[in-house]
């Protein structure tokens, strides 16, 4: 008899340890979202418009020296914390200025590549003033530096029911260098 109760608790003690191990996962799973299955967007130069009021070209001796005007208007599904970034490719000085709606700014250059950002609309759009000097030799037009530019949007977390970050206590912009 002693024996039979011996075993009984055991099953019990196994089955509520993986239990508490499932739950436990669910419970992590749902706190910390997965971003590696997160798609990474690519922007180029036709889903940025450009304001052909402020344009400045100087021509120099390491290459072209821009600045150009871009609005911005990005689609989303999903409201929440998104990773904002540059992929730049044949800029020897580059500056990159977000300008939202709200009066919250990120910067971005060749030394900070990505930055996180809040969206709170699924129509999300922001201003965003670029300037730098372009290595190549090719004439430096909006498009060009657009598709030079390698901007890109990647969804982090989700917010929560009060329009906050679900997963930590971000709610503004913070910038992240490589």
């Amino acid at each position: 008899m002693r024996k039979v109760r011996q075993n009984v608790l055991i099953w019990i003690t196994l089955v509520v340890l993986a239990s508490n191990a499932f739950l436990g996962y669910q419970i992590y799973s749902l706190i910390h979202p997965q971003t590696a299955s997160s798609q990474t967007i690519y922007l180029n130069s036709s889903s940025l418009s450009s304001n052909q009021g402020s344009t400045q070209v100087i021509r120099t001796l390491n290459g072209t020296s821009f600045s150009y005007e871009y609005d911005v208007r990005l689609s989303v599904s999903k409201l929440g914390t998104y990773l904002i970034g540059i992929d730049p490719k044949g800029f020897s000085s580059l500056y990159v200025l977000i300008y939202k709606d709200d009066g919250n700014t990120t910067s971005l250059s060749l030394n900070n590549t990505k930055a996180q950002i809040v969206v709170t609309d699924h129509e999300f759009e922001f201003k965003m003033f670029v300037s730098g000097v372009y290595e190549n030799n090719q004439t430096v037009t909006p498009q060009v530096i657009a598709n030079a530019l390698g901007l890109y949007y990647q969804f982090l977390s989700p917010l929560n029911g009060i329009g906050k970050v679900s997963n930590s206590s971000i709610d503004h912009e913070t910038n992240s260098s490589d």
